[in-house]
């Protein structure tokens, strides 16, 4: 693809990211952003002072950061996320900046649980706010994200959306998952790490109440990483039994493959989650031709932009006919799955690229 020629005084951009995971969602935009940049002709680079070692081809440690800047002609592009050593070196760093916010959870969601993670997202909060007179721009990945910002103090935030890229989905799956859940039971797929905010233990009630009062060829399936130690999780293992929700799986920590394999098996994705700053995994499940109901909560219904059965409040029992009358409705399920690919065009790679041509020119 021919470059294309970048601005004056800005040929190179600089991300700073507090740490780069394997399949994490801020790394994985980071690193298209990375090939956006280049492809509009600048000059890319990525520095965190966490990496894992597969990436470390393609990120640099920290430690070099200051070494390589040039305010006078670099760009410093700041994703947050969280508390970290960044958001000084951002704050004291010279030069046009922008700072991109990809969200956190409210320290409220963890106290019962975590309080000391409850008081890293508090000051995660006294960071993000202290950013607010220093940017250049100020990005949001979603109007909700946007909306926090303004109530920060931030001045005219921009909204910035997440890039659906479908060829990180384009592999084989996994034939031993494939094997474990195919049959005539019904998969209710739920994706997302183990956090008090996605309300887990509401999600569980509701299967339950599937399974008891509405038809018990069902299994649960919640994919994502979680802490055996972790009060939060032990929390949710006391409310199987509570609940007899028999047939939930919690799966850990998934690959790329395993996580292909889920949604493909997946007869539908049912969320309970209270607060997003985005919500990826609505995207992944509209691309694997998954429908979606959903509590309207925080993004949720901004993402999903009309592709899916929204529900409002905790009533499980609301959620549980809804959900069961979107499995058993072939029509239904078909226009919603239409829907939902129809809606992964406004997140695409090129829709993406002339976003950032038009932000670039205006710094």
């Amino acid at each position: 693809m021919r470059n294309e020629k970048p601005a004056q005084n800005k040929k190179r951009i600089i991300q700073l990211l507090a740490a780069v995971h394997s399949g994490d969602a801020t790394g994985t935009q980071a690193l298209l952003l990375d090939r956006l940049f280049s492809e509009l002709g600048y000059e890319s680079k990525l520095y965190s002072p966490t990496i894992d070692e597969p990436l470390k081809k393609k990120v640099l440690p920290l430690e070099s950061f200051r070494r390589d800047y040039n305010p006078s002609t670099d760009l410093l592009w700041l994703h947050f996320n969280l508390s970290s050593p960044l958001s000084a070196i951002f704050a004291e760093a010279s030069g046009k900046k922008i700072m991109q916010f990809h969200n956190f959870t409210p320290s409220e969601y963890f106290l019962p649980f975590n309080p000391q993670h409850s008081k890293n997202l508090k000051k995660a909060n006294n960071e993000l706010k202290g950013l607010k007179d220093i940017c250049s721009i100020a990005l949001g990945d979603s109007n909700f994200n946007c909306g926090v910002l303004k109530e920060l103090g931030f001045r005219s935030p921009v909204y910035f959306p997440l890039i659906f890229e479908p060829s990180i989905y384009e592999n084989n799956g996994s034939p031993s998952i494939e094997r474990l859940l195919r049959g005539a039971t019904k998969n209710i797929l739920f994706v997302s790490r183990i956090a008090p905010n996605k309300k887990i233990e509401d999600l569980m009630a509701c299967y339950a109440y599937i399974k008891k009062y509405i038809r018990d060829d069902c299994r649960l399936i919640i994919a994502g990483k979680y802490n055996h130690e972790d009060e939060y999780f032990r929390y949710l293992v006391r409310h199987i039994g509570q609940f007899r929700a028999e047939g939930v799986l919690f799966t850990g920590e998934v690959t790329q493959e395993e996580l292909t394999q889920y949604y493909r098996s997946a007869d539908l994705f049912l969320s309970f989650s209270e607060h997003e700053g985005f919500f990826m995994p609505l995207l992944e499940a509209f691309y694997f031709g998954v429908p979606v109901v959903a509590r309207d909560s925080a993004v949720v219904g901004e993402t999903a932009g009309g592709a899916a059965c929204l529900f409002e409040g905790r009533d499980v029992a609301q959620a549980a006919e809804l959900a069961v009358e979107v499995l058993e409705y072939a029509e239904l399920r078909d226009s919603m799955i239409q829907m939902g690919r129809e809606r992964l065009g406004d997140f695409t790679y090129r829709k993406a690229k002339s976003r950032l041509r038009i932000l670039l020119e205006t710094i």
